[in-house]
């Protein structure tokens, strides 16, 4: 006893030393990093001189210096919160882009006008003025996460348990390699398969001054380098702690989200018009390459992980383990759950589109103009959509929020998958993807969040009343209980955050405001 005593002060203080050096000092060079990003943007759009304002003075080398000092304490905080968080690069870049559009809230739409003594007003309009700072304000959050991730990984190595994560071994970097040749290969399929399914939308480089013979070219590039960066970022895992193929697929949306602001934004904008996109005219003008890139990122990571989990099934001695976590009965059981959320789920999505009168338009892919026939197919696609849903998120949800969280998720992706793409084109025409024609598809959005919705949380409560799956019987059932504790230090709740913005990023784009 006397002799353990001693230790207990010691350990408190090594534990706040690491929190310090490990947790907020990277936080800061990571945040002045992001800092100096946004604040070209800034420089370039004319705004950092407002910046000023906020310390009573016009002077812009005083705006770059509270610029980068908001940005280093805004960043320190953001260290200390992934201090405990078990992040891949992938994650941390995920948890960068969901903390910077939470401190836009913060900052320009709550503390600006607080500081300049006038009425803090969360509305439309002002979001729709600010729209330019949002994505600003992403792109922090991106900068500053792949920024803390590398000096974690680099010069601070280490993890919330004290261990060390090690520099970088040479079977560490060929395995980045091999998984960055893997993406690379994965994105050039993926636009290739996106260019032959939607001829007519193959310009995801549009608007671009010149011919555009070579927009396909355009296309392969960037699915090449999206699919090598996300090899680097988030390596292909088999361990039952790895996030599962439905994770993945919402982290291949946020990737196509922030494509489209560097390509479709920013880089072409710039070799183009010399200037940014960012206003909220510019970026409804726009929109139109906003649902492809979504699409572009999610297709990317299904064919990731489809090539690394071949390769893993093939050259690994992981087999049994493979075949008790994908038995066949667990997952028909699990897609029969599935099914019924989705009727559940179909059954509330009925009465929007009973509202607006759309039941007809479905009815019109089996060549039928009722709306009790529309109803009919409806459902039935509700039905498959569900099965999908369990097949991709089965044992993922531990409780009501996860379940809210990836069914939301799953139900924003179908809206731009279904509503917007494969509906009017298994109609005869193309793809919806205009600011205009998305704007008159809002209501269905609203729909599909509502499915998404019930259709996560019932397949919980399903699941988890057949029996509670991650009761401990075996060291697989031993790991998953782990993995649902640890949860939460994953980009899972990011990643649900995630989805609510992009849904209120829609609207902002999306309205019209009149003068």
């Amino acid at each position: 006893m006397n002799k353990t005593a001693p230790a207990a002060p010691s350990a408190l203080k090594l534990s706040t030393s690491r929190v310090l050096l490990h947790g907020a000092l990277p936080g800061v060079m990571a945040g002045i990093m992001g800092g100096i990003a946004f604040g070209a943007s800034m420089i370039e759009l004319g705004q950092l001189e407002s910046i000023a304002s906020l310390v009573r003075a016009d002077s812009a080398a005083v705006a770059a210096m509270v610029h980068l000092a908001v940005s280093a304490a805004v960043g320190a905080v953001f260290g200390l919160l992934m201090f405990n968080q078990r992040a891949t690069a992938g994650d941390t870049l995920v948890w960068g882009m969901v903390y910077g559009a939470f401190f836009w809230i913060v900052g320009p739409l709550t503390l600006r006008p607080l500081i300049l003594g006038e009425t803090v007003t969360w509305d439309v309009r002002t979001a729709h003025e600010f729209c330019g700072s949002l994505i600003g304000h992403v792109v922090w959050g991106a900068v500053t996460g792949l920024s803390l991730a590398a000096l974690r990984t680099v010069i601070a190595p280490w993890r919330a348990d004290g261990s060390d994560i090690g520099r970088g071994s040479n079977r560490t970097i060929r395995g980045r390699v091999m998984m960055a040749s893997i993406g690379m290969l994965a994105g050039l399929m993926s636009a290739v398969l996106l260019t032959l399914l939607l001829p007519d939308r193959n310009e995801l480089t549009a608007p671009v001054a010149g011919s555009s013979s070579t927009d396909w070219l355009a296309v392969i590039a960037i699915g090449v380098v999206a699919g090598a960066l996300y090899g680097i970022l988030e390596p292909y895992s088999t361990s039952p702690q790895a996030p599962r193929l439905g994770a993945r697929l919402v982290q291949g949306v946020a990737l196509g989200y922030l494509a489209w602001i560097v390509v479709a934004l920013t880089i072409i904008p710039l070799a183009d018009i010399d200037t940014l996109a960012w206003k909220a005219t510019t970026v409804r003008d726009r929109f139109e390459v906003f649902p492809g890139y979504l699409l572009l990122g999610a297709l990317l990571v299904v064919l990731f992980c489809t090539i690394s989990g071949g390769g893993r099934f093939l050259f690994t001695d992981q087999l049994r383990q493979y075949d008790r976590l994908m038995a066949g009965p667990q997952r028909l059981r699990a897609a029969t759950w599935g099914a019924f959320a989705g009727i559940v789920g179909g059954l509330l999505f009925t009465i929007i589109m009973v509202k607006v009168g759309a039941l007809g338009r479905v009815s019109k892919l089996v060549g039928a103009q009722s709306s009790v026939v529309g109803f009919v197919v409806h459902m039935i696609i509700a039905v498959v959509i569900g099965g999908t849903y369990a097949l991709l998120f089965r044992r993922h949800s531990f409780d009501v929020r996860s379940g809210i969280g990836w069914g939301l998720s799953y139900g924003f992706l179908w809206w731009i998958l279904g509503g917007l793409t494969l509906l009017p084109v298994l109609l005869g025409g193309s793809p919806e993807w205009s600011a205009a024609e998305a704007g008159r598809a809002f209501p269905s959005l609203v729909g599909h969040l509502v499915y998404g919705i019930a259709l996560g949380v019932v397949f919980h409560l399903l699941e988890a009343r057949y029996s509670p799956w991650w009761i401990t019987r075996s060291d697989i059932e031993s790991d998953r209980t782990r993995a649902r504790r640890q949860q939460v230090f994953t980009s899972a709740p990011a990643l649900w955050a995630f989805s609510v913005f992009m849904s209120l990023f829609v609207v902002v784009v999306l309205a019209r405001i009149g003068p």
